[in-house]
C-alpha cells in the first residue's frame, strides 16, 4: 500500500487550548505512564494459517515469549468487503498482497468465529490474557459472550464511528490504533466513546505499512497522543534494518517504552517459515522474548515500578477534548463537500468507505442493505452513513460502485 506518513510530530496533537489538554498535562501524563512497564501484546492476526491447532500452539508460544496478552481479529470476509473482482477491490499498491482481491486476502486471513471459544479458553488456561479487534456488530456480540476484557479498534476502522460507538457501549477499555488517522478522525472516535460514556481509551501510534520502515517510524510523535487526555502506546510493524537484518526489530518498542508507552503490540508467529499473509512482518518467539526483556529493563533503568498499568481504571478524562468539533460532527447531506470530506478520508485502500452493495435503481431509497461501510476507501467516509439513509438515488447505481456526492438527494 502507499506509504502512510500522517504520524509526523504534532500531526495527531491539537494545540493546547481550553478545549484540549495543556502541554503540562501532557507532560504529567507521560511521566506517570513511564513509571510502569508497558503491556506487551502478541498479535496473532492471520498467523494461524487457517489451522486451529497452530493457533493454539501460537498462544502457548506467546506465553513463553513473555507476552501479557494475545490478540485476535474477529471478522469474516463478508463483514469487511464484498466478493468482487472490480478494480476498486483489487490490491495493487506495492504490498506483499498485490494481485489478490480484498475478499481473497481476508478469506485467507480471518479467524473463524467457531474457533474463538476454544482460543479464549486455552489462553485463560495458559495464564495469558486475550482480547480481540472486532470489525462488525456480530463480532462484538460474540466477544461479549466470551467476556472479552477489552477491545481494540484497528487503524483502518477508525473511520467506522458506528463500530466504535458499539464497542464503547460495552464500557470496557478500548485501544484505538491511529495509523491512518487525521486529527479530525481521532477526535471523531473519541467523541463517539464520550457519547457512550466510555473514557478508558488508549491511543496507539502506528505506521500502517507492512512492514514499516525504521525511517518512517516517527516514535517521537507517540507521546503527543497524550494531549488527547488518553493513555498512549505503540503498534509496531518495523522488522529492523531490513528483512535480512532483524537485529533492530525491537528498537521502536524499546524507544516507546522509554517514552512512556502503556502498551506495545507486535505481530507474532511461531516461525516465519510457515509463511502466510502476515508472516513477513511478524516476530518469532525468541525475538519477542528478547524484546520483552529489553522493554521491561527500560522500566527498571528509569526507576519505574514493575506494577502493571490498571486497564480497569476508568480515570481518564477527555470530556473537553472534542468540544470544538461537536458542531461539525453532525453533518447534513446538503453540506457535504470535498473540502470537508478530505479531513475524514484517509488515503489507504484498506480503510472503509460507503459502497453500493446491491443494485439500486434511480429513485430507490438508500438503506443499510444496499449501502454499507466496507473496504476499500474510494467512497464517502462512513461518518456520513446515518445522514444519507433515506435519501434517493439520483441515477442507477451498480453493486461494487463507491458512493459519491451527487449519487443521492
Amino acid at each position: 500500500m502507499p506509504h502512510i506518513t500522517q504520524n509526523r510530530p504534532n500531526s495527531h496533537a491539537p494545540s493546547a487550548s481550553p478545549a484540549n489538554p495543556t502541554n503540562s498535562a501532557c507532560s504529567a501524563n507521560q511521566a506517570n505512564q513511564a513509571l510502569k512497564p508497558p503491556l506487551l501484546v502478541a498479535e496473532i492476526s492471520a498467523n494461524h494459517n487457517q489451522n486451529l491447532a497452530l493457533a493454539l500452539k501460537t498462544i502457548e508460544s506467546a506465553k513463553r515469549a513473555g507476552a501479557d496478552f494475545v490478540k485476535l481479529q474477529t471478522y469474516t470476509p463478508d463483514s469487511l468487503t464484498i466478493d468482487s473482482s472490480a478494480p476498486y477491490f483489487r490490491i495493487d499498491s506495492g504490498t506483499a498482497w498485490d494481485g489478490q482481491t480484498l475478499y481473497e486476502l481476508y478469506k485467507q486471513a480471518y479467524t473463524p468465529f467457531e474457533w474463538h471459544e476454544e482460543l479464549f479458553a486455552h489462553a485463560r488456561a495458559m495464564g495469558i490474557g486475550i482480547f480481540s479487534s472486532p470489525f462488525c456488530a456480530r463480532g462484538v456480540e460474540l466477544l461479549e459472550r466470551l467476556e472479552c476484557p477489552m477491545y481494540k479498534i484497528a487503524s483502518f476502522e477508525i473511520t467506522d464511528i458506528a463500530l466504535i460507538s458499539l464497542v464503547a457501549s460495552t464500557h470496557k477499555p478500548i485501544i484505538i490504533s491511529t495509523g491512518i488517522a487525521t486529527c479530525e478522525l481521532i477526535l471523531d472516535a473519541l467523541e463517539a466513546c464520550e457519547r457512550a460514556g466510555n473514557s478508558d481509551i488508549t491511543l496507539l501510534h502506528c505506521v500502517s505499512e507492512y512492514p514499516a520502515k525504521l525511517e518512517e517510524a516517527n516514535i517521537l510523535a507517540m507521546p503527543n497522543l497524550a494531549r488527547y487526555g488518553t493513555k498512549y502506546g505503540l503498534s509496531d510493524h518495523t522488522i529492523g534494518v531490513s528483512d535480512g537484518d532483524r537485529g533492530c526489530a525491537d528498537l521502536c518498542a524499546i524507544l516507546a517504552a522509554s517514552l512512556g508507552a502503556s502498551m506495545i503490540e507486535k505481530h507474532f508467529i511461531i516461525s516465519r517459515s510457515l509463511s502466510g499473509v502476515d508472516s513477513h512482518f511478524s516476530m518469532e518467539e525468541a525475538e519477542f522474548a528478547t524484546m520483552a526483556n529489553r522493554v521491561r529493563a527500560v522500566s527498571v533503568a528509569m526507576g519505574g515500578s514493575l506494577a502493571k498499568q490498571d486497564f480497569a481504571n476508568k480515570g481518564n478524562d477527555f470530556a473537553n477534548t472534542t468540544n470544538n468539533t461537536k458542531a461539525k460532527n453532525n453533518p447534513k447531506v446538503h453540506t457535504i463537500n470535498q473540502d470537508e470530506i478530505k479531513h475524514y478520508k484517509p488515503k489507504s485502500p484498506f480503510a472503509r468507505s460507503l459502497f453500493v452493495c446491491e443494485d439500486i435503481a434511480k429513485g430507490e431509497v438508500l438503506d443499510t442493505q444496499n449501502i454499507r461501510s466496507i473496504r476499500p476507501s474510494d467512497g464517502l467516509p462512513p461518518r456520513y452513513l446515518p445522514k444519507i439513509l433515506g435519501a434517493k438515488a439520483t441515477r442507477d447505481l451498480k453493486r461494487g460502485e463507491p458512493l459519491k456526492i451527487g449519487d443521492f438527494e
